[in-house]
């Protein structure tokens, strides 16, 4: 983002992402070493943003302008194998291609309820979310 100023959007960025503050996570995996805590537990914020919308709080956060440009899961498919009948290094390959395009969302309230950890709460991402170093 701060030399290429370019985000790419994958199916327009709407895939959902969950984040978590460190200080959220270094109190949560202090919690689930008790005794009384077992099974599987989602770290995360319940809070569900979007792609676009977590680059873009980054973006704010660094005052880093931005432009944001769309792909189809096609085009990036057809940019990767080009690139690699040319020999082009790419910063990403289809496999995160893929990824990005079958990110889920957990409702993992429960799990948070069950830790009986306050995390920091936002309706929306914010600079709690994005570290500045």
């Amino acid at each position: 983002m701060r030399s290429k100023h370019l985000v790419p959007l994958i199916g327009g960025g709407k895939q959902p992402l969950q984040s978590i503050n460190v200080n959220d996570l270094a109190r949560i995996i202090e919690r689930v070493l008790q005794p009384d805590i077992s099974g599987t537990i989602v770290a995360a914020h319940p809070a569900v943003f979007t792609y676009k919308q977590f680059y873009q709080t980054i973006a704010r956060v660094f005052q880093i302008r931005v432009f944001f440009v769309p792909f189809t899961s096609v085009a990036t498919h057809v940019y990767d194998q080009s690139a690699r009948f040319l020999h082009v290094p790419l910063t990403f390959s289809e496999e995160n291609i893929r990824g990005l395009k079958h990110l889920r969302s957990v409702d993992n309230a429960a799990d948070m309820t069950k830790l009986g950890l306050p995390l920091h709460t936002s309706k929306k991402p914010s600079a709690h979310y994005v570290s500045r170093q």
